[in-house]
């Protein structure tokens, strides 16, 4: 099975002026979407592990100032399943939807609500 690849998000790096050699020679940013936390969070209730992979991209670029930067990608890395599995992890997603709205809503105000549909 192929490696399935989750949300993507993206950041900047910039040449950091440096006052002494052990601060960085770049600075800057990554900015993580909602479904790249969702997801992230996702695997983390999931697994075992300890650690997950976030892959990174990144293009030299110029801005409109004529300042060297660099542009990265994110994207969050999914481990291979085989489609069982995905189907469960969906179902798992829709039944704690539910019971969240439950706990929203009331019991008896969600029951109530799922006898008229």
């Amino acid at each position: 099975m192929a490696k399935q690849f989750g949300p993507k998000g993206e950041g900047l790096l910039f040449p950091h002026d440096k006052e002494h050699d052990k601060q960085p020679d770049f600075r800057g940013k990554i900015e993580l979407s909602r479904a790249q936390l969702h997801a992230l969070v996702d695997l983390a209730k999931e697994s075992r592990d300890e650690t997950f992979r976030v892959l990174l991209g990144a293009w030299e670029r110029t801005s409109e100032k004529g300042e060297s930067y660099v542009y990265m990608q994110t994207e969050v890395y999914l481990p291979q399943e085989g489609e069982e599995r995905q189907q469960q992890r969906q179902y798992d997603r829709s039944l704690s939807r539910k019971r969240s709205l439950k706990k929203i809503l009331g019991t008896d105000r969600c029951h109530e609500r799922s006898k008229t549909r």
